[in-house]
């Protein structure tokens, strides 16, 4: 990267990382509001619901907005646009009709409490749906300025919400309705600042297809790919959790892991998004994306340092300090799982590497493989009476050596690029 580039680059960085930090600080803001506001119990039913809604939105789009910044014809991307708002929609009508017929549901959690708030299903797939296509394609057109304003306003909708549903008494129902309209307004706002631009008339069902065949890899790779990683990380993880440790604990679980992973996915968020964009148009001129590979990292690690002494030192007395003294146990559990943490990461600001690469299926091969070991041994320790923390621990570990592997083999498929194309 010559001078001008690595100062857009930052420039980029700058200007998303802003947005993003400030939206992060709001939770931060009114953290010690809500955590006095609301039970554990209540923020495990909510996690519980917003990991089977975001299950479904990840692939609600057939993960073809994730394909907007490799496809240089504008109304080819278009088309790949309607193609992808169509398939967001069919997905909206099955969040519904799983809504009114929960019981496949139901059955990992084992507690009926969460029943009554899956009305809300339909609208949430839509509302997270949306918002990823609506932002991938803001990204297509580099508006990073629109994107980071945009998510100061939903932080401070949401966390304000859940303030004032907790001032009210509204339980689960206030905090899934500030969740809800939260989620509405970037969607309103964004989407009409970018749909109206688009040339919509360039649309045609034979194009559509045309991209939908192009891009297969993305809804028959890649959402599988990305689904499972939800399946794994939320709904098995947190099914696991209240079936065995309860929903006291899963809400520790839920509360230590948003507030924890915030400012990481904070940095890491901004980073994989400018990573992904500049390693595409670096591959598209046949040059090597290794530095910038490498700077992703040395980012991350400058970050990641801090917060792993600070959580292991201090972890359990910040967490009552700040949220609330029936909190305690939620920073032990942090320092359990703090190696899947640190080296969730280090690995998911550059996680976009196979998609650059075309190594879809390996890359799902291996996420298979991870979570099949690491969930298999939590559910071993479940099963052993360990106590919850010691249950963390093992889990931990074994992503530790599934995440640290993960990077290697990103490492190793730039180099082999570079030595395909001759690049010195």
């Amino acid at each position: 990267m010559n001078a001008t580039e690595q100062k857009q680059y930052f420039k980029n960085f700058i200007q998303l990382f802003s947005g993003n930090t400030i939206g992060q600080l709001v939770p931060f803001i009114f953290a010690p509001i809500v955590g006095r506001l609301f039970t554990p119990e209540q923020i495990g039913i909510q996690e519980s619901f917003l990991s089977v809604a975001g299950m479904f939105a990840i692939i609600a789009a057939g993960r073809f907005e994730i394909a907007f910044v490799l496809e240089n014809d504008r109304k080819k991307a278009i088309n790949l646009l309607s193609l992808a708002l169509l398939l967001v929609f069919c997905f909206t009508i099955l969040g519904t009709l799983l809504g009114l017929f929960p019981q496949p549901i139901l059955y990992f959690f084992k507690d009926t409490k969460l029943r009554p708030h899956l009305f809300f299903l339909g609208i949430a797939i839509s509302l997270l749906a949306l918002q990823s296509v609506i932002t991938q394609w803001l990204l297509r057109e580099g508006a990073y300025g629109k994107i980071s304003w945009v998510r100061i306003l939903q932080s401070f909708i949401q966390n304000g919400g859940y303030a004032l549903a907790g001032y009210w008494a509204a339980g689960v129902n206030g905090l899934l309705v500030a969740w809800l309209i939260g989620a509405f307004v970037p969607v309103l706002v964004m989407g009409y600042q970018s749909m109206r631009k688009v040339e919509w008339q360039e649309t045609r069902w034979e194009l559509m297809l045309e991209e939908g065949r192009k891009y297969k890899d993305f809804p028959m790779i890649n959402s599988l790919h990305a689904f499972t990683d939800l399946v794994a990380t939320s709904f098995l993880l947190l099914g696991i959790i209240s079936t065995h440790f309860g929903l006291t604990a899963l809400g520790m679980f839920a509360l230590m892991n948003r507030y924890l992973r915030a400012p990481l996915a904070l940095v890491s968020g901004t980073l994989a998004q400018l990573y992904y964009r500049e390693a595409g148009t670096l591959l598209n001129q046949k040059r090597s994306i290794k530095p910038i590979f490498l700077r992703t990292q040395k980012l991350m690690l400058l970050v990641l340092v801090p917060v792993t002494i600070v959580i292991l030192i201090w972890g359990p007395d910040i967490f009552a300090l700040y949220l609330g003294e029936k909190w305690r146990s939620a920073g032990v559990y942090a320092k359990f799982l703090l190696p899947a943490i640190i080296s969730n990461f280090i690995t998911s600001a550059i996680s976009s590497s196979p998609l650059l690469f075309n190594k879809q299926r390996w890359a799902y091969l291996f996420s298979v493989t991870g979570y099949v070991f690491s969930l298999s041994a939590l559910y071993f320790a479940a099963n052993m009476h360990w106590a919850f923390q010691h249950a963390l621990l093992i889990y931990a570990l074994v992503l530790l050596v599934y995440y640290l592997s993960l990077v290697v083999w990103y490492y190793s498929l730039i180099l082999k690029h570079d030595r395909d194309v001759n690049i010195g």
